[in-house]
This record gives C-alpha cells, structure tokens and sequence, in this order.
C-alpha cells in the first residue's frame, strides 16, 4: 500500500495476487490491515466519484501517505517520482481546506481530484508536473 500510493487499489487483486504466490488470505483480513493503516493515520483513503451520476463508486479506491516519509523509509534508491509525490501533497492539502477529496471518473477518462467544500460546489484538479514535454498530457 505505501510503496502504491496515490495509484488505484482494490482488494480483490491483492487477495489474488497473494493467493498466486501461496499466500492463502481472506478478503476480510487484508480489509482490515488497511483499515489498521487508516486508523493509524498512515494512509488516507479517496474515493471514486463518477461526475456523470454524481455518485461514489465503490470497489477501486485510491490511498494517499499522511507523511511521504513513509515511502523514504522503506525505499532506499531515494529517486522521487514527483507525480504521485505531487498527487499527495495536493491531496493533504485539500483534506487541510476540509474539501472532500475523491478520484474522479468520466467513462474511461480520469480526473486526479474533484474537490467539494461544504457548500457542495465542485473544483476538479488535474495534477501535472509538466506538461510541456507530452501533448499527451496537455490534451488530458
């Protein structure tokens, strides 16, 4: 979970996945290892949000560190990868203003964030590091 932050998790492919290499384990017990990590203020969770429907999906969801030091400390190559390093900081710094912060959906198409504040009115951020290199990245 810390070494995949900000990417798209969903339990049933880490049961699978550990399942393939011999790790018999219950849908219910890696739950609640994830739960243990949220509750431990580790990892914060966001949600996907279909902006067609205006409703939460569930399934995939996407998990932020509380402290990118926790990465640091368990990965000792030190090389940043400053789209998810971005990513996070955005996130803590959304939850900081209380925006509910949740992954957005469109179809197949992906927003980083789509932040609401109290209110209900919605801001959709899309995170970049660049976008002068790729215009792939500019067009998204």
């Amino acid at each position: 979970m810390i070494n995949n932050y900000g990417s798209l998790i969903n339990i049933n492919s880490i049961v699978a996945t550990l399942k393939k290499h011999g790790n018999s384990i219950s849908k219910t017990t890696v739950s609640k290892y994830i739960q243990a990590l949220l509750d431990a203020k580790i990892l914060y969770e966001c949600p996907r949000f279909d902006v067609k429907s205006k409703k939460t999906i569930q399934g995939e969801k996407k998990y932020y560190l509380s402290e990118l030091s926790f990465y640091y400390a368990l990965n000792t190559d030190n090389q940043p990868n400053y789209g998810p390093n971005l990513e996070n900081i955005v996130f803590l710094y959304a939850r900081s203003h209380n925006y509910s912060v949740s992954v957005g959906r469109i179809g197949k198409l992906e927003c980083d964030f789509i932040l609401r504040n109290t209110s209900q009115n919605y801001s959709y951020v899309q995170v970049s590091y660049t976008i002068a290199l790729s215009k792939d990245t500019e067009d998204r």
